[in-house]
């Protein structure tokens, strides 16, 4: 009974969850400015993320960019030196755009990788007083080392399989020609763990969370791709990380899910 009543509910249109992203990104804004609690757990996020993520863009910036010039600039010497010099200039700028962009990229991988680690109380936190808003419990209360030892212990399946997307994602963006697939293997990436974050908190395993988020790996990637987007602006997704939370948050208690598996849990 309970199983078909889910499949039902997660029948419901991909397009009207991809029309509700920008709704609930702007109902996130304006509930986080509403409520001071949720100021307060946001502000060691960013300490924390702003630091991390300039070390790790600096750091892929300086390895990748010498590398991807070397493999799309040419040996042009026998041509006009303004053709060879023009085309080279062109090919080195395009090197520096992809640099910039997988170092973004980067940067919000690494930046969320140390909050959760250094900040993750704060993350668990700032998920638990939203939720708290709905009058809706989580399983695993906030801890200050609760969240790395369910990262190590619990999630060890998600994260061998995160890791794996997230090194073929960046094998992929040293070619150019792969680069669009590294768009929307890092896009699923950060759409995931979004999404995954809230429902890990609430209880839920792994197995029914990778069940319910590739029912919805549309809006997943969507979201995820949109998130980084905004990393063309250096460090603008760290800040908006928490807001984004919040947004997969409020779109998630739509769903449909197995509410007997907390309990089993």
């Amino acid at each position: 009974m309970i199983k078909n009543v889910w499949h039902m509910k997660t029948s419901v249109s991909l397009i009207t969850e991809i029309i509700r992203i920008p709704r609930e990104a702007l109902g996130s804004v304006k509930e986080v400015f509403k409520t001071p609690r949720l100021i307060l757990s946001i502000i060691p996020q960013y300490i924390v993320g702003l630091a991390s993520g300039f070390i790790i863009y600096k750091i892929v910036i300086a390895s990748l960019e010498p590398t991807l010039i070397e493999l799309i600039t040419f040996d042009l010497t026998n041509w006009p030196q303004w053709i060879s010099g023009s085309i080279n200039w062109v090919f080195s700028k395009i090197a520096s755009g992809l640099s910039i962009l997988v170092a973004g990229f980067s940067s919000i991988l690494g930046a969320y990788l140390a909050i959760l680690v250094l900040a993750g109380f704060f993350v668990e936190l700032f998920i638990d007083q939203a939720l708290k808003i709905r009058n809706l419990k989580i399983l695993h209360p906030p801890s200050f080392f609760g969240g790395v030892i369910r990262l190590v212990k619990d999630e060890s399946i998600k994260t061998l399989l995160l890791l794996t997307v997230a090194f073929i994602a960046f094998i992929c963006a040293f070619f150019p020609l792969l680069a669009p697939l590294s768009f929307v293997l890092t896009s699923l990436l950060i759409g995931f763990e979004l999404f995954d974050q809230p429902l890990a908190l609430r209880g839920y395993k792994f197995s029914t969370r990778l069940k319910v988020l590739s029912s919805h790996i549309l809006v997943l990637v969507i979201f995820g791709g949109l998130f980084s987007l905004t990393a063309i602006i250096p460090f603008l997704p760290i800040l908006l990380l928490p807001f984004a939370l919040l947004t997969t948050l409020r779109i998630s208690l739509d769903w449909a899910l197995p509410d007997i598996e907390i309990k089993n849990n």
